[in-house]
This record gives structure tokens, sequence and C-alpha cells, in this order.
């Protein structure tokens, strides 16, 4: 089975040099402006970061990005 994690952190990475250094946080942020769905088992502070990303983005568009 692959791991959609490990292939969107590597492609991730890729799109943004220092990555891996980014906190949970930020990883959610980075994650939903992007357009990715959010990941599984991730910590709180990731889905604060792609929450509030996404209310932002909900907000200021007017589109509704829900899946």
């Amino acid at each position: 089975m692959i791991d959609k994690a490990v292939i969107l952190a590597d492609y991730a990475s890729d799109l943004y040099y220092g990555f891996n250094d980014l906190s949970d946080y930020e990883r959610g942020e980075f994650d939903c402006v992007h357009g990715y769905p959010a990941l599984d088992n991730q910590s709180d502070d990731y889905y604060l970061g792609y929450g509030h990303n996404y209310g932002l983005m909900e907000t200021q568009t007017g589109e509704n990005y829900a899946v």
C-alpha cells in the first residue's frame, strides 16, 4: 500500500525548500493553500493550520472548497 502522506511530503518538499522545517501548523497551512486534502492522523496543530486557511479561503473568495 502506498503511503499518501509520504508521497505528498516528498512532492511538497520539491515545491518548497525547507518543507521539513515547517511546524505542524505550517504544514497544515501549506497543504490547504496548495489544494491537498487534509491528511489523516495528524496533530491538532496541523488541523488548526489547515482549518484556519480553509476558512480564510472560503471567506475571501466566496467559494465552497468542500470535497
